[in-house]
This record gives C-alpha cells, structure tokens and sequence, in this order.
C-alpha cells in the first residue's frame, strides 16, 4: 500500500504538468485561429484588417480608441465561427465568460451565452500590426 501511495505522490506532480501544459497549447492555438481569422478578413476586405477599415464598410477603425476590444472580434463573426475560441482555457482570473454565439441578445431562458461584452475575450489586438511589419503583434494574450 506504502508503494502505491508514493507511486502516486510521484506521479500526480507530473499529470498536473501535463494538464497546464495542454491548456497554454489550446490557447496558442486559439491565437492561431484568431490569427488566421484576421488574416482570412483581410483577403475579403482590400487586404485591411478590421481595425483598418471605416465602421461603415464593416470595419471597426472608429473603435480603436474606445474600449470595446471585443468588437473588433465581432466583425470576424464569419471567419472566426465560434466565440468559445476567443476564451483562454488557461485562463484562471474568472472575469472570462465563454460565449456560446455571436449574437449580442439572446431570448429570455435560453440556454445560449451572448458575445456581448470584453468579458468574452481573453485577447487583444494590436491596431498597429501590418503586413508591412511582420514582427509587430496581431493579437495576444497575457
């Protein structure tokens, strides 16, 4: 029972590793998606990133000073598909809440989680990055 018992002690150390491990990689590939979400916008939109692009042609460059970072997520709403990737499942702070669709207002006693604030996105972005600047940063996490 002494063996079994310190096999354990020894062991769990190490799947607890494991586990944090797992969850820093889904959040590296949250920012991939998201990355290429910016980038597949892009393509649609004259080569310019939401944050480039006037409100009126469904950017979000009238926006950058404001603090609704979420929004310039929301105008991917098409590229990114889920909301639920804009979540860090590392994240431990529990001001996050993972949205479930992008509408903003969902009907009384659904079960669906509106995408309607910045407490659905554990990212920023960078309204400086380019492609003239490959080094700068599109968008991150802490």
């Amino acid at each position: 029972m002494a063996c079994l018992l310190l096999i354990a002690a020894v062991l769990f150390p190490a799947m607890m590793r494991h586990q944090n491990t797992c969850q820093r990689m889904n959040c590296v590939n949250n920012l991939k998606q998201t990355g290429l979400s910016f980038r597949c916008w892009a393509l649609d939109n004259k080569d310019m990133n939401p944050y480039q692009m006037s409100v009126t042609n469904g950017g979000t460059l009238e926006l950058i000073g404001r603090t609704e970072a979420f929004m310039h997520f929301a105008v991917m709403s098409n590229e990114l598909s889920t909301p639920k990737i804009l979540v860090c499942p590392d994240e431990k702070s529990g001001q996050r809440v993972t949205a479930t669709t992008f509408n903003s207002v969902v009907a009384p006693g659904s079960p669906m989680i509106p995408f309607s604030g910045n407490s659905n996105v554990s990212y920023f972005v960078s309204v400086d990055a380019t492609e003239q600047f490959p080094q700068t940063l599109l968008s991150g996490d802490r």
